[in-house]
């Protein structure tokens, strides 16, 4: 019993110093410490107790990680989608997020301002490889297929 006791302080020391870093979802939060060797029951536990107490909050942690990202590393909805999804957040959760963090980001703006700067460190034999480059970081980045197509185009033609 007091084994059990001393496994879930350990645990709660650990999972207070995995929040200083940085806000973490819930399924990070409990993978981090099951990773550690705590068991699932300690992970469930604390788990349900720290977002009892407002300090795990999938929805929150959506809405922070987009913007975060949106400022430091532009990408698509579709790449920000698929980053959450990997964080373990729900779809819900996902949609709710991205449509009020990104009601004024304009896909297309963003995907423009990337491919004018990445356009001055590509190299090619020709236009085509210029734009087959062009065009797959852009993708990788998570814009959709039209933005891309469509900045793509204008970028390299002129």
């Amino acid at each position: 019993m007091s084994e059990d006791i001393e496994q879930l302080k350990k645990a709660r020391e650990y999972a207070f110093l995995l929040l200083r870093h940085r806000p973490r979802s819930i399924s990070e939060f409990k993978e981090k410490l099951e990773r550690r060797g705590f068991n699932k029951d300690i992970s469930d536990v604390l788990a349900a107790d720290f977002k009892k107490r407002g300090l795990l909050d999938d929805a929150r942690f959506a809405r922070m990680w987009l913007e975060d990202r949106m400022l430091l590393k532009p990408m698509g909805k579709l790449r920000l989608r698929q980053e959450l999804k990997n964080k373990g957040i729900s779809e819900f959760d996902i949609e709710d997020a991205i449509s009020s963090a990104m009601s004024g980001f304009d896909e297309y703006e963003a995907a423009k301002t990337l491919a004018q700067k990445r356009l001055k460190s590509i190299t090619g034999p020709d236009k085509i490889a210029i734009k087959r480059r062009l065009f797959g970081f852009l993708q990788r980045r998570g814009f959709s297929y039209e933005v891309v197509a469509k900045v793509v185009r204008e970028t390299v033609n002129k």
